[in-house]
């Protein structure tokens, strides 16, 4: 995973409305959303290609992945272009721990759902078993047996 970084000034945060190469025109590599950036460490890695804003201890920072033509980065807000400096990549999430996060939540409900239908599914068995030995037992005459197997 080829990442590049690059980090300004904490008081552009608000500003940072877009991030992209001025020498192609294969659109942005990062947008601003409705969401608020977040801290370097619960910020996710980029796609490939594309670049993620996440704040650090006293700087903005921006980290990039797979990407080739970092001289024609173009940073904006406020309407007026933002000064970067290639830097140091800062910790991002890691890319397991949404998912384990996610995934827990996932089997905290699907465990006892499979329980349920476990136990729906055996009591049917039951049910049917009970069924065809009754029927059986109805066609051979033995009236005993039948009494023997009705339920308490």
């Amino acid at each position: 995973m080829a990442l590049t970084c690059f980090n300004a000034a904490k008081a552009y945060v608000k500003d940072l409305s877009a991030v992209y190469l001025s020498s192609t025109s294969s659109g942005a590599l990062w947008l601003k959303s409705n969401m608020g950036l977040q801290p370097c460490s619960n910020t996710s890695y980029p796609d490939d290609y594309k670049c993620v804003p996440c704040l650090g201890s006293d700087l903005l920072n921006l980290v990039c992945k797979n990407l080739k033509d970092f001289q024609d980065l173009m940073v904006e807000g406020g309407g007026e272009r933002i000064k970067v400096v290639k830097s140091v990549c800062p910790e991002l999430l890691d890319p397991g721990v949404g998912l384990i996060a996610e995934n827990k939540d996932m089997l905290a409900t699907l465990i006892p759902l499979s329980g349920i239908i476990l136990i729906l599914f055996l009591f049917l068995v039951y049910r049917l078993r009970f069924n065809l030995i009754r029927k059986c037992i109805c066609r051979s005459g033995s009236k005993h047996l039948l009494e023997d197997l009705s339920p308490v």
